[in-house]
């Protein structure tokens, strides 16, 4: 501008000069030359050219301020122009100067944004909202700022930036110290010189995002409430512009429905007229509460207690509140006021009551006056109730002046807590008293009861109790035990009779006098003292009731003892009386408490001794029962000279697994327990430290005389023919008893399920080939058992010929197999012989009885 003005200053001055001289030099040119045409004469000539001279100034000086004035007139208007556009700069420096001001300093964050999403400048709002300088915003891009900013949500909304020119967002920026800042966000879209540009304006919106969040919790937590809320609108005839769904529900109604309802719809009770005083009330800030009457949509009225509250939200008055279901509460009301009038008309009747109970009643005073007393604790004292009132207790009962020893009232009165304790009389009664304090309204105890009851015969009682108790425990620790030793044993028979069943398999098939012939004696010897094991686990099963027979002790016990003793430093001494009457007993089990006991004996006495054994015939009362009637029993005792048992464990041990000796399982005399009670009999014990232990028990006597031995006999093997069918859930025993029948000459079939083998049975009875004999197990897992199994054949075919078997060899099946309607029975482990004996013995008596 500057070299442009300075140009057009010099060619004006230019055509200034060059116009100037132009006509000076025509003029002084042309001017002498027609002067000499006009005249020759000097002297005019001379005065021509003064007169021309001053012409020449005059016309020269025209020219140049003709000149002069348009070049001042142009400048001018320059000037002028120049001046205005100065005035217009300086006022557009200053509406720039005063944008740049408030960019920087307004409390909005602002951003200027390349296409690539690359901050290019903020304000310093930016920076004090986020905490980072004006450099590390230049270092960052959108996602830095907005990490959750996915690229295809950025893509979409530059799009819609571009198409409409301004966007308004959302979003959460992560600041430098971590802190997450809701911002709202509007966007521009700019082209400055061809080039594009983002100019994003940012607000901080955290707490009105926290403000929005808090409303929309309490609102949810206001509709879901399980107390019916609502809001009606006084300006429309309190119309309900809003109800939750618990309100909802209690109408039956559906909000939209509620909502053009007014009062009188749901309350026609509710009278209108005092509706503006409750108003007045509420806008004082003071809560309406009221109980009135709601109709819900099935017609009934629901009575309510209301609270409602005034409530100005954008410039317009409400009345919110809720109410509940007072219907049991008034039902409770109700009953509450029947229970006072019977109160009330049964207060002569708990006077009545009092004086009638057997607990002696006492009211003290904090200085043992008594103030009241029922008849009965008039009468522990020989007393009648009048002449207690006014006197202390202590007088009364003691006839001392001081205070009893130890006195529960004066505790209860400095406490403030019940007490108890335990009295005798001097003729020795016992009495439970009890002191219970009376508290006035301030808590403090002013008055105490003293509870009086006679407990001698209760006391009595509870210790009889308590015995049977302990006995009844007894028993159910052993009932509880022998579902698992019956199981147990059950499975370990099961066991055996594989290993003894194969192995007399074995046997027959070795030629005589095969030297491994005495290796499987052993093996079967020690099988058959696993067998013993297994009795023992059965005597706790809930099966396992002894096999009862007429048995004598007498041969019994002297077996028992030389069995017991041999090898040991221990003597004995037995002492058994010649008339000894026979018992109903199982032998084996019988023989395991002599054992059992015996062995004991021999362990409390580690130095040596003698062990003393005496049995007796006795006739006293029959046992566990109320009867005055005399039973026969044959009394067994035991006796070592050990160091005894301490008093504290001698009602502990017959508790299953209650043991003293360190490498002890606690079973010995649980088993001994449990096989005396099964027999009818009892069993006790007295020990006293150093002199040591007697075990005494009782089996009750036969009525019968000893028979033959009719214990199992392993006889020789005898051959048959016939179809014989087999049931057992073990496949490598059903396998094993296949093959023994086979080897007797029996057609052998085996059967895993009872249905199975009912279901052949028929086929065969069908086909005419009716089995010779069924051999069935007695529990089956998951299916039919030998019982059902053996009812369902003999309802085909009476005449079966059935044979239980069993791990379960005390099962009372076993013993009474005849009333299930089996033939004959087999107690695993068994071989072959037990097999061919019982076939035999079965076959004959039935073909003897046919």
């Amino acid at each position: 501008m500057k070299l442009m003005g300075s140009w057009k200053d010099r060619r004006t001055t230019l055509r200034i000069v060059t116009a100037y001289a132009l006509f000076g030099g025509l003029w002084i040119l042309f001017s002498d030359t027609v002067m000499v045409f006009i005249t020759r004469d000097p002297d005019l000539l001379l005065n021509i050219s003064v007169y021309k001279g001053l012409a020449f100034v005059l016309i020269t000086s025209l020219l140049l301020y003709h000149l002069i004035n348009h070049h001042l007139r142009h400048l001018t208007d320059v000037n002028d122009h120049l001046h205005s556009s100065m005035e217009h700069l300086q006022s557009t420096q200053q509406r720039l100067q005063l944008a740049d001001f408030s960019i920087r300093n307004i409390s909005d964050a602002v951003y200027w944004i390349d296409m690539d999403g690359r901050i290019m400048d903020c304000n310093q709002a930016a920076n004090t909202m986020l905490g980072y300088n004006r450099e590390e915003f230049l270092a960052m891009s959108v996602t830095d700022l907005d990490p959750e900013y996915a690229n295809e949500d950025i893509a979409a909304d530059l799009e819609r930036l571009k198409r409409t020119g301004c966007i308004k967002l959302v979003r959460s920026h992560l600041a430098k110290d971590g802190r997450v800042v809701s911002v709202e966000i509007n966007s521009n879209y700019l082209i400055c010189n061809g080039q594009e540009y983002i100019c994003a304006i940012a607000r901080d919106v955290t707490q009105r995002v926290k403000a929005e969040r808090e409303a929309t919790f309490f609102g949810t937590l206001i509709e879901f409430s399980r107390d019916p809320f609502y809001v009606l609108d006084p300006a429309d005839g309190y119309r309900m512009v809003y109800a939750n769904r618990a309100a909802c529900e209690h109408y039956g109604v559906a909000l939209e429905q509620l909502q053009t309802m007014r009062i009188p719809d749901w309350d026609p009770s509710f009278d209108m007229a005092c509706v503006d005083v409750l108003l007045q009330q509420m806008r004082e800030g003071k809560p309406a509460r009221l109980e009135t009457v709601h109709r819900v949509a099935s017609g009934r009225l629901v009575p309510v207690e209301l609270t409602s509250s005034s409530l100005v939200h954008d410039d317009r008055e409400y009345t919110c509140g809720y109410f509940f279901d007072i219907t049991e509460r008034r039902a409770m009301e109700e009953a509450l006021r029947e229970s006072e009038s019977r109160y009330r008309g049964l207060s002569l009747e708990f006077q009545a009551l009092l004086d009638g109970i057997p607990d002696g009643l006492t009211l003290l005073t904090p200085d043992l006056k008594v103030l009241w007393a029922n008849p009965a604790a008039a009468r522990a004292t020989d007393h009648n109730p009048s002449d207690l009132i006014g006197r202390q207790c202590y007088e009364v009962r003691k006839t001392s002046d001081i205070p009893c020893a130890g006195c529960i009232v004066l505790d209860t009165l400095r406490t403030g807590e019940q007490r108890e304790t335990l009295i005798a009389s001097p003729a020795g009664r016992k009495f439970e008293v009890r002191s219970v304090p009376v508290r006035d309204e301030g808590g403090k105890v002013v008055k105490v009861i003293e509870i009086g009851r006679d407990v001698t015969e209760q006391l009595a009682a509870e210790a009889e109790r308590a015995e049977m108790e302990r006995k009844l425990l007894h028993a159910h620790k052993l009932e509880s035990l022998g579902i698992l030793a019956g199981g147990i044993a059950h499975d370990f028979n099961n066991i055996l009779t594989g290993i003894l069943g194969n192995l007399s398999i074995l046997r027959i098939q070795l030629p005589e006098g095969h030297k491994g012939l005495e290796r499987i004696e052993r093996c079967e010897k020690a099988v058959t003292q696993a067998t013993g094991l297994t009795c023992q686990l059965l005597t706790f099963s809930k099966g396992g009731d002894p096999v009862k027979k007429p048995t004598d002790l007498h041969q019994l016990i002297v077996n028992s003892v030389s069995f017991a003793l041999t090898g040991s430093n221990i003597a004995s001494e037995v002492i058994i009386t010649d008339d000894l009457w026979t018992v109903d007993a199982d032998e084996g089990q019988l023989e395991q408490v002599i054992n059992n006991l015996l062995i004991n004996a021999v362990q409390a006495m580690p130095l040596g001794g003698v062990v003393r054994v005496s049995a007796a015939n006795r006739l006293q009362e029959r046992l566990e029962s109320e009867s005055p009637e005399e039973e026969r029993y044959v009394a067994l005792a035991i006796s070592d000279q050990g160091e005894g048992i301490a008093p504290e464990n001698l009602e502990k041990i017959f508790d299953p697994y209650f043991t003293t000796k360190k490498s002890g399982t606690g079973l010995g005399l649980t088993s001994v327990y449990s096989i005396v009670r099964k027999h009818g009999g009892d069993i006790s014990v007295a020990s006293e430290p150093g002199k040591g232990a007697t075990f005494e028990m009782l089996i009750p006597a036969s009525r019968q005389s000893t028979g033959a031995d009719n214990s199992r006999v392993h006889g020789g093997v005898t051959a048959g023919k016939g179809r014989i069918l087999i049931m057992d859930d073990e496949e490598y025993i059903r396998d094993m008893v296949c093959e023994m029948l086979s080897m007797m000459g029996y057609d052998a079939e085996g059967f895993g399920r009872g249905e199975e083998l009912v279901q052949t049975y028929r086929k065969k009875i069908l086909e005419g080939d009716v089995p010779s004999a069924v051999i069935l197990d007695l529990t089956i897992r998951g299916g039919m058992g030998g019982v059902e199994t053996a009812k369902a054949i003999l309802e085909v075919d009476p005449a079966a010929r059935l044979i239980v078997a069993s791990g379960y060899s005390n099962n009372p099946v076993m013993a009474n197999y005849r009333q299930e309607g089996f033939s004959a029975a087999l107690a695993k482990p068994y071989r072959l012989e037990d097999i061919s004996s019982v076939l035999e013995k079965m076959l004959r008596e039935d073909d003897g009885a046919r």
